[in-house]
């Protein structure tokens, strides 16, 4: 048995060697092979992968030299750049401050105002019959002490589509000069008759009325039912103001520069106006108005 295994083993021990060896040298020769192709590439090709880098080389050079050139031109050139942006800085200032002396900021004002009047479009009506308020009449004679008959308009309207009635002026201030139209509202916190509360802040008819005559280039000025009672003057002055600063025409606020400035007034609200019509507010003071009234019938 021994030895008929051992005879048996040694051609087994050749054939596995040599089934081995086979593939193993097909390996070996492909690796060697293709390292023998890689270096010969590398070797061929070296003289065009010197130049590429000595090209790259030369660019990054030429970039720094560029580079360079620039900085050192930016440099010898700071002091006069320096020196014209001084100048101009100093010429800017001058400017901002020649435009901004009150002179010319009036000028440029007005001429903005000029452009805009220019816009303004007259009332349609003369005869309006609007219903006249208690305090009209004392503060008409007001306005015509201190403005001229020419300028102070009642019984003007603006016809409203698909609205039945005109917009009617308490006054209106016309300047056919200038073109400067101002409606001069006057406001009362309800009806002395039916109570009911009126020009309560967010009335959307006061707010209609307002864009109405302010889409056709008015200024709008509403004062309360009591400043006219108490400070006839006071509004006037308000008046005259506006007219000096939209028709620069100093001529009104010098004849009422003498009087205060008007107090301002609580814009009640749609709940105050019904307590005040609770509390008779409106007594409080128009009986100025009614004296007025008795005085000049």
């Amino acid at each position: 048995m021994l030895l008929f295994d051992f005879a048996i083993s040694i051609p087994l021990s050749l054939l596995i060697a040599h089934v081995i060896t086979i593939p193993v040298m097909g390996v070996l020769s492909f690796l060697l092979a293709g390292i023998g192709l890689y270096v010969g590439y590398k070797v061929m090709s070296y003289p065009r992968r010197k130049r590429e880098h000595s090209n790259q080389i030369k660019q990054i050079e030429e970039s720094n030299d560029r580079e360079q050139k620039r900085y050192d031109d930016d440099i010898s050139n700071y002091p006069t750049r320096e020196r014209q942006y001084k100048q101009a800085r100093q010429e800017h200032d001058r400017r901002i401050t020649e435009i901004l002396k009150p002179e010319n900021v009036r000028q440029f004002q007005l001429n903005l105002i000029e452009r805009e009047i220019q816009n303004t479009r007259p009332h349609d009506l003369e005869d309006s019959k609007a219903q006249r308020g208690f305090c009209e009449p004392m503060f008409g004679r007001s306005l015509l002490s201190y403005f001229s008959s020419s300028k102070i308009k009642t019984g003007l309207g603006l016809n409203i589509s698909d609205y039945p009635y005109p917009y009617s002026p308490d006054f209106a201030y016309i300047d056919l000069v200038s073109g400067l139209r101002i409606d001069i509202e006057i406001d009362e916190p309800y009806a002395f008759n039916s109570r009911e509360p009126t020009h309560y802040r967010g009335m959307w008819r006061d707010n209609n009325r307002n864009d109405a005559f302010l889409s056709r280039g008015w200024i709008v000025i509403r004062f309360a039912e009591e400043q006219v009672a108490k400070q006839p003057d006071e509004c006037c002055k308000v008046i005259a103001k506006v007219v000096y600063e939209w028709a620069n025409d100093p001529t009104f606020i010098n004849r009422t520069e003498r009087f205060g400035e008007l107090q301002p007034i609580h814009h009640w609200s749609e709940e105050e106006a019904k307590e005040m019509a609770i509390n008779d507010y409106r007594s409080k003071y128009s009986s100025v108005c009614e004296n007025d009234f008795r005085r000049n019938r």
